[in-house]
């Protein structure tokens, strides 16, 4: 089974089957990305808040990036061909 996490029918990631349910969003380990300006996260650790937000970690709790998927371009793009 594929553990596939998308946002308004855009998929965004796959996950490794961990799921770690916070009060405002899920944290999940990336197998592999959707959005191709992401791909450098591969295996990083990600929480996706429920308003959009994105964090990505390292193992250790580095963290990487800290903004929203609205920072995607390939998202954007994405979102921009649902709506228009």
């Amino acid at each position: 089974m594929e553990n596939i996490i998308d946002m308004f029918g855009i998929p965004i990631l796959e996950h490794d089957g961990f799921e770690d349910p916070f009060d405002d969003g899920t944290q999940y380990r990336v197998k592999r990305w959707f959005l191709n300006d992401l791909n450098k996260y591969t295996d990083k650790w990600v929480v996706i808040g429920f308003d959009g937000t994105l964090k990505i970690f390292e193992e250790n709790g580095d963290e990487l990036f800290n903004g929203s998927l609205l920072d995607s371009s390939d998202f954007v793009k994405k979102l921009k061909g649902k709506i228009g």
